[in-house]
């Protein structure tokens, strides 16, 4: 397992998002996280390595 050095978060998973996303989720159950920035962020995070085994 790597590291990771928690950055900020992303510009645009601002509060209000994250309400209406959630309440999404709740409703519906459907994979509302899926977001290409929110994917983005994730893999500059852990420098586009899986965190657990670092293989690419």
């Amino acid at each position: 397992m790597i590291k990771l050095n928690r950055t900020p978060k992303p510009v645009e998973l601002t509060d209000q998002l994250v309400t209406t996303l959630v309440s999404e989720f709740k409703l519906t159950g459907s994979n509302v996280w899926n977001k290409k920035f929110i994917k983005e962020a994730l893999l500059d995070l852990s420098k586009e390595k899986c965190c657990y085994c670092n293989v690419i």
